[in-house]
């Protein structure tokens, strides 16, 4: 009698239906959990290259400026015209004016500059 209540037993999957249900619903809810925190990391990875690549240009634009490199300046502004806020953009406007006074690109605000300005010069 024994033996066959072993047999039996042992012949019984380890997860039953009630359990293999709990078990794919907590691995879902793991997965889930899982997606939300590597799409968090992409998230902060991407702001903080935004961030490294706005450093990088606000540093090269201030070593032309520093060097005395008006052609260099000017250039680098160009180039990152469009990646900076109003703030930043001010802040090199203000640096292109004592460096490159004559230069149409740093004569107004970039809410004030027309369009053509820098059309122009693409």
């Amino acid at each position: 009698m024994l033996q066959t209540i072993l047999t039996k037993v042992s012949a019984l999957p380890l997860l039953g239906p009630i359990t293999r249900g709990r078990h794919s619903a907590r691995k879902a809810r793991s997965e889930a959990a899982s997606q939300a925190a590597r799409a968090i990391v992409m998230q902060r990875l991407a702001r903080e290259a935004r961030a490294s690549e706005r450093s990088q240009h606000l540093l090269q634009l201030r070593t032309a400026y520093l060097n005395r490199q008006p052609a260099r300046f000017t250039m680098l502004a160009l180039a990152c015209e469009h990646r900076l806020c109003a703030a930043d953009w001010e802040k090199v406007c203000h640096l292109g004016r004592r460096i490159a006074p004559l230069d149409p690109l740093f004569s107004a605000p970039a809410t004030q500059r027309s369009p053509s300005i820098t059309a122009a010069r693409h």
